[in-house]
């Protein structure tokens, strides 16, 4: 006959212990989005958090990308400025990725939407546009400020 070394309530005294010192020490959360006006997310994307002493780590495991800084709320703004980062150095190189590399670009290119040079544009400020003395300059910027 087998012997249990724990009592059921030791067990399951353990077993809370064990649940939030595992909950204290990391958090999975979403980010919705990677604050940056040239970039969208699609969806949100879930990064874990793990708290150690005096720092907080921020990662994205699906593409590798990790940051760390003295709060939370810094920590992610790091990590939304590496997956940026990332994101635009892959593109640059496309043509030259391994094989990770390549899976990482296209993973991000589901998840990621580049907003430049897609202005939403009505005809009624198509016509005010062109009643308008503005330069071209002076359009871009009334029309990325209206989204």
């Amino acid at each position: 006959m087998q012997e249990s070394i724990l009592t059921p309530d030791q067990y399951k005294d353990l077993s809370k212990k064990i649940i939030y010192a595992v909950d204290t020490r990391y958090r999975i959360i979403p980010l919705n989005s990677l604050k940056h006006p040239k970039y969208h997310l699609k969806a949100p994307i879930y990064v874990t958090l793990e708290f150690e002493e005096d720092k907080v780590i921020a990662s994205f495991d699906d593409i590798e990308a990790f940051s760390y800084a003295d709060n939370t709320s810094e920590a992610i703004d790091l990590l939304s400025n590496e997956i940026i980062q990332i994101f635009e150095d892959l593109m640059e190189d496309k043509e030259n990725l391994g094989s990770l590399p390549r899976k990482w670009l296209q993973y991000l290119e589901e998840i990621i939407e580049c907003r430049l040079g897609k202005l939403k544009l009505t005809q009624k400020d198509f016509m005010n546009l062109i009643n308008c003395p503005l330069s071209l300059k002076d359009y871009e910027t009334i029309l990325k400020k209206r989204g």
